[in-house]
């Protein structure tokens, strides 16, 4: 093969990586993934598997891709900056609207277990590089004494959530979340950032189904919610693309004909994951609006919430994250007023809190683009204990509430 033939390949090799990035944000790991990507670029399928071997060659590749995009981002933000707070902020502002999307790393779980190691490497060496800067500012004193890994979690959370964000919440300024995000990562929210938050009881408790036996449409609507918590479940660690119904009757002892008779097929069953979880979305905000305690603690136990309720096996809330196209058209429709009503309420809520005092006065519609942007990736990553749980969730809420620099 001569340079040119071989340069041409390259090229058609990447426009595929970068069509099919595009889709996983989108659809995740969907049984049309291959004849998307073929129809966009205007190939066969057949014409795809010159380059990539199967479906889960081409996801490794967009994933490794990923990963190599973010390593060259804060090389680049290291490379141009002369203090850890410029380099962790000029990574932060470094995504280039009008080049390609790199793929989310939210769906390992579909890749085999020698490929999803390697990817989990790549990802865990980025963290630790993000982790000894996050080590070098504590260390001199710039910034507090927050779990660096979460916090180094949280900023690539934060990096990816602009075409996440676009998906759910259609018609949003996108440009506010860079702003939003460094404001939230650097001072957070709080105006005296020397005062822990008053430690609140949860907005929307949830918890595990349990009906009278003798009821039977308890019983039904018991193994109902039993079901979404599961689905839910796998559905944020696995990725809803590639979560099969057979994975979520196998979570649960039952069999996908049980799922179809309480739930229907697949595409009801994401429906309705959605739907409970805005249900509890919206619950948690309108249980904050109504609480009388200060904004600052009202941020704080709104964000510990959230990140518990993704995250708890037991009564696990589906995360808004890569899958807004599987949605079916009625559900991304309600998912468009619920993000409006959410960003409203909490709109609500910021201004409530820099007049009372408790809030510093922040650039507000920024501010509520960004605040997801934090937590997103807490609900997919690996198993853990309760203990560990709850203290990323207490960490989250801290880095939202009272950012990461020491000073102003």
């Amino acid at each position: 093969m001569n340079v040119q033939t071989t340069a041409r390949s390259r090229n058609r090799e990447q426009q595929i990586l970068d069509v099919a990035s595009r889709h996983l944000n989108t659809m995740g790991v969907s049984v049309e993934w291959f004849g998307e990507i073929a129809a966009e670029l205007g190939l066969t399928r057949p014409a795809i598997y010159k380059y990539f071997v199967d479906r889960e060659d081409l996801l490794f590749r967009c994933y490794a891709d990923a990963c190599d995009a973010v390593d060259a981002r804060l090389d680049a933000a290291i490379r141009s900056t002369s203090g850890i707070v410029e380099a962790l902020s000029a990574f932060l502002a470094s995504d280039d609207a009008a080049g390609p999307e790199p793929a989310v790393l939210s769906e390992m779980m579909a890749l085999p277990p020698e490929k999803r190691d390697l990817i989990w490497s790549r990802q865990r060496a980025i963290v630790e590089r993000l982790s000894k800067l996050i080590q070098a500012g504590i260390a001199a004193n710039l910034f507090r004494p927050l779990d660096p890994v979460v916090v180094s979690h949280a900023i690539l959370g934060m990096a990816s959530w602009t075409p996440i964000y676009g998906r759910w919440a259609p018609g949003a300024n996108l440009d506010l979340i860079d702003v939003g995000s460094r404001e939230i990562l650097f001072q957070g929210l709080a105006a005296d950032r020397s005062a822990s938050p008053a430690k609140l009881a949860p907005f929307a408790p949830l918890a595990a189904p349990q009906a009278d036996i003798f009821n039977r449409q308890a019983v039904d609507a018991a193994k109902r919610e039993g079901i979404l918590i599961a689905a839910s479940f796998q559905f944020n660690r696995r990725g809803i693309g590639a979560t099969r119904m057979e994975d979520v009757a196998a979570a649960l002892g039952l069999s996908k004909r049980a799922i179809y008779h309480h739930i229907g097929q697949k595409q009801d069953l994401i429906d309705a994951c959605v739907e409970r979880a805005y249900a509890y979305f919206l619950g948690v905000m309108e249980a904050a609006e109504l609480s009388d305690a200060p904004r600052l603690a009202v941020i704080y136990a709104a964000v510990r919430d959230i990140v518990w309720a993704a995250s708890e096996p037991t009564v696990c809330v589906l995360a808004p994250h890569v899958g807004f196209g599987l949605l079916s058209v009625g559900e991304r429709e309600a998912v468009g007023d619920y993000a409006l009503q959410l960003a409203d309420g909490y709109r609500r809520i910021l201004e409530r809190g820099v007049a009372e005092g408790s809030l510093r006065p922040i650039p507000i519609d920024a501010v509520v683009a960004s605040l997801p942007g934090v937590f997103s990736w807490a609900a997919n990553s690996p198993e853990q204990t309760p203990e560990v749980r709850m203290h990323i969730a207490d960490q989250l809420a801290t880095l939202a509430t009272h950012g990461l620099c020491v000073g102003d």
